[in-house]
């Protein structure tokens, strides 16, 4: 039944780029929040959403070696917590995600469905000069010209993925973007 009411809303013009367009803020948001945690290299306090406690020392915590080995170790004298080398290891972007992995999908999808603002060679806008960029079921979301302010968004949810360390997100990217170049 969900999916029936789902797909007569679909085909609602204002519902189709409502549903582009919070998925694609909602990626630009986890993004911010993923290159936050990477830079902080911990949470940033945000349990109210669903934001993980994040550490370096943190077993369980997904991890990315950088360095082979240096002698100072962090939380050294606590034996309740392990201890890393200082240094050797930095933590993956999380988002609210509960592994890097997922923010790394998450992300992706968010770049597939803006690729619905992409411009089409051939679409002119009645037969004008002014390029119109829009959904594949035909609606224009917005022109050329807002288009190019809509990059630096997807800049940074490209980012947000980079920092995931997710190989899989990078390959989908690539992917993605040289299907993007050769259409």
């Amino acid at each position: 039944f969900l999916m029936l009411v789902a797909a007569d809303f679909w085909r609602i013009p204002s519902v189709r780029s409502s549903i582009v367009w919070t998925l694609v803020v909602s990626g630009f948001l986890q993004a911010l929040l993923g290159i936050g945690q990477f830079a902080r290299q911990s949470d940033l306090g945000l349990r109210i959403l669903g934001e993980q406690p994040l550490s370096v020392s943190t077993p369980g915590v997904a991890k990315v070696d950088v360095v082979e080995h240096i002698n100072d170790y962090v939380n050294q004298g606590d034996p309740a917590v392990t201890s890393v080398p200082v240094g050797t290891k930095i933590i993956r972007a999380y988002g609210t995600f509960q592994h890097p992995n997922v923010l790394g999908w998450f992300l992706l999808f968010t770049v597939l469905a803006s690729l619905g603002f992409l411009p089409k060679e051939n679409d002119r806008n009645m037969g004008g000069t002014r390029e119109t960029i829009g959904l594949p079921g035909g609606e224009r979301l917005f022109r050329r010209e807002q288009f190019y302010e809509f990059l630096p968004a997807l800049v940074i949810i490209s980012s947000g993925i980079a920092l995931t360390f997710s190989r899989q997100a990078w390959l989908g990217l690539s992917l993605v973007s040289l299907g993007t170049l050769v259409r």
